[in-house]
Parts: C-alpha cells; sequence; structure tokens
C-alpha cells in the first residue's frame, strides 16, 4: 500500500495515522496523529510534547492511546488506526483480535498503555488498528517531531469536515437573514 487513498479504501469510515517521536529516556518524547475522511481528506489533527518515556515503543504506545481517546472524545466511530512501528502493532493486534487474549499482567508502562487500549478498543467497538510502512506515516511522524523539538502542549485542530460545516453553518444563517429581510 503506498498511500492514504490505499488505505482509506480497506477502511470504513475513518483512518488516524499515529506516530510518536522518541530520543532518549531523559528527553520529552512527542506524538501525533492525523485523522482523515473515507474521501482521504485531511479532518483532525493531534500532536503533543509528552513526558520521558523509557523506550520508543512506550511513546508509540503513548500516542495510540492518545490518539484513541481524544478520537472517541470528539465522537467518532469507525476509525483504522494505522502505526508503522512494528514492535507496537505485534504487542497490541494479539489483544485486539475477535479471539482476544487476556492484556498482560506485568506492572510495567508498556502493559498498562495495551490494556487502555485495549479498553478504548473495546468501548469503541469500532476501532481498530493496523500495521503501515512509515512513508505514508510522514504527516503523523511530523507533527510528533515538530511537538517534540517545540516541547508543545496538546493541540488538536480541525481541517476539512470543521471548515466545512462552519461555512455550511454560516451561509445557512445568512440566508435565512437575507429572507427575513426581504419578507
Amino acid at each position: 500500500m503506498g498511500n492514504v487513498q490505499d488505505i482509506m479504501k480497506e477502511a470504513k469510515a475513518y483512518c488516524c495515522f499515529v506516530d510518536a517521536s522518541w530520543v532518549s529516556p531523559t528527553e520529552c518524547a512527542g506524538i501525533g496523529w492525523v485523522l482523515y475522511n473515507d474521501k482521504a481528506q485531511m479532518v483532525l489533527k493531534g500532536m503533543a510534547s509528552i513526558p520521558p518515556t523509557n523506550s520508543s515503543i512506550e511513546a508509540e504506545a503513548e500516542a495510540l492511546r492518545s490518539a484513541m481517546m481524544q478520537v472517541r472524545r470528539l465522537g467518532y466511530e469507525e476509525v483504522k488506526f494505522c502505526v508503522d512501528a512494528s514492535i507496537l502493532y505485534q504487542n497490541v493486534a494479539p489483544y485486539l483480535q475477535k479471539d482476544k487474549k487476556a492484556c498482560p499482567t506485568t506492572n510495567s508502562p508498556l502493559a498498562a498503555y495495551i490494556q487502555d487500549i485495549q479498553k478504548l478498543a473495546t468501548i469503541s467497538a469500532s476501532f481498530v488498528v493496523s500495521k503501515v510502512n512509515s512513508t505514508i506515516n510522514d504527516v503523523a511522524d511530523h507533527l510528533a517531531k515538530v511537538a517534540r523539538s517545540k516541547k508543545m502542549q496538546y493541540v488538536i485542530s480541525w481541517t476539512h469536515e470543521f471548515k466545512q460545516l462552519v461555512q455550511t453553518t454560516e451561509s445557512g444563517a445568512n440566508a435565512s437573514q437575507e429572507v427575513s429581510s426581504n419578507a
């Protein structure tokens, strides 16, 4: 699969690309995610600097957990979450299949992330996770790097759909004002 459009062919409604930027266990990491609609148009994006994690896989897991939480909180359903970290996918996928294995019970930070991710996927039954090539995850990767380097607070911004909704609402309000002023 070579691009967002190819991935969207397999997704039901939305696709969320997720990534993290990690340098060392003593420095802040960055997370980034981008939500696309079924027309492969960017709808929403999020990015943040997060406290240091012990490893890059923990930063990747926090990126996925955070993206799932925010997308769920904003009411999106039928979302395919795409990660490019093979190790994360291998650690998360077995717990998200129909015949789910029990989550790890160790007290490691990674086990806690996996438990949270499984709970979010269970609550929102329409969430799935898949592995993608890092070359198509460039936008989320860029957001994660910017968030890490600038030590950014959490930022979520809407793009296409939200702007379209606002424009439609505003044009509808303007049309009703014109009708009432002509009456």
